[in-house]
């Protein structure tokens, strides 16, 4: 049986200056991927560096597109699917290494799994260490990803796949077909970077289609190498395009009620990036959430209105994680009265199921391992 042509779009925004070794280690491997039919489209997102004229000399067999101005990584991968031929489509960061025979599990899994949408490799921090199994959402539409920082050999039992609520947005493949049910985009363009991945886990769960991470196929991705770790820019459009989700995906009386409570969580959110950091910027950074989105909720109403007929999945059937994220693992007379005022907003909205029952430490946000990646 021939194989399904494969089109793999690798989004780059300043690589060769950021690091151009790293850079050139990503564009190699995919370009060596032994595959039998694929193409690799490198989407340079406006770089004010020589990323296209690095690429276009080392790497004759890679198309080069560039774009006009920086429209984020959401709309770079958008645009990249205009010239994309294959009927299997991968969006990739340009911060990955990928082996000779990663995306021969993925493609067999999207052949033999219909009711498969979304498919994604294990990716790793190294050899030995977990970077992310897929996404994990909480109630309050805080995400993080799944098994972080823990070793490979504990988090990746066997080569089943893993179902989970998003794919890890630095590296997934999905069918063509997705695409015309969500209007020629993978990503929404007006979240510029991040959350996106998860807005559009969320929306394919919902729309019937599952994600899955497929640990025989594993990557390693040096998270961090393009924004870096955190930062208020970061933390500002997770918490913007987070609400703007839970708009669009949520029924309208779930939103208005836990409205209050996401816009609390950012708020709460600051002060943790704060007390990590001592940067009085992430204090300001959730004025600025709050601003857009009363600046915008007009056009994420528009969103819920695009979504509402494409959702066949009650949100309440999908499985939100009960797990809530803070600087500690310990609980404090202040914790116990937040999930207390958290769970009887989820009550009153009627996602029960969605209680949060337990705190967690987000252990990519360690300080011990930020002074690491700074």
């Amino acid at each position: 049986m021939e194989s399904p042509k494969v089109s793999l779009i690798v989004v780059n925004y300043n690589g060769a200056s950021k690091f151009k070794e790293l850079l050139l280690d990503c564009v190699r491997s995919v370009a060596e991927t032994n595959y039998p039919n694929f193409e690799v489209i490198f989407v340079d997102n406006a770089s004010v560096d020589s990323s296209g004229e690095l690429i276009e000399q080392n790497f004759p067999n890679v198309r080069v597109l560039r774009l006009p101005a920086n429209v984020g990584y959401a709309g770079a991968a958008n645009a990249g699917l205009a010239h994309a031929s294959g009927d299997i489509i991968g969006i990739l960061n340009n911060d990955l290494v990928v082996t000779p025979d990663w995306l021969n599990p993925l493609v067999d899994l999207l052949a033999r799994r219909p009711d498969i949408g979304i498919v994604s490799p294990a990716l790793l921090r190294d050899s030995s260490t977990v970077d992310s199994l897929g996404g994990e959402v909480n109630v309050l539409l805080v995400s993080w990803d799944s098994r972080a920082n823990e070793p490979a050999k504990g988090a990746i039992r066997d080569d089943k796949p893993i179902f989970v609520l998003s794919p890890p947005g630095a590296a997934f493949l999905f069918r063509r077909e997705l695409l015309k049910e969500l209007d020629n985009r993978i990503f929404d363009p007006d979240y510029f970077a991040y959350y996106e991945d998860v807005a559009l886990g969320l929306e394919c769960n919902l729309m019937g289609h599952k994600v899955a991470v497929v640990p025989e196929s594993r990557i390693v991705h040096k998270r961090g190498s393009s924004w870096g770790l955190i930062s208020p820019m970061k933390v500002f459009l997770f918490r913007r395009n987070s609400i703007w989700t839970g708009i669009t995906v949520f029924d309208p009386v779930q939103m208005i009620l836990m409205l209050p409570t996401w816009i609390a969580s950012t708020f709460y959110g600051g002060v943790v990036y704060y007390r990590m950091t001592g940067d009085p910027a992430y204090l300001k950074v959730s004025f600025k959430a709050l601003f857009a989105l009363a600046t915008s909720f007009r056009k994420a109403w528009q969103k819920h209105l695009w979504f509402k007929s494409r959702k066949v999945v009650p949100i309440q059937s999908i499985g939100l994680t009960p797990f809530l994220i803070l600087d500690t693992d310990k609980e404090t007379l202040f914790s116990r009265f937040a999930l207390g005022v958290i769970n009887l907003s989820v009550y009153f909205a009627g996602l029960w199921r969605y209680r949060i029952t337990s705190i967690v430490r987000y252990p990519l946000l360690d300080r011990i391992l930020l002074v690491e990646r700074r």
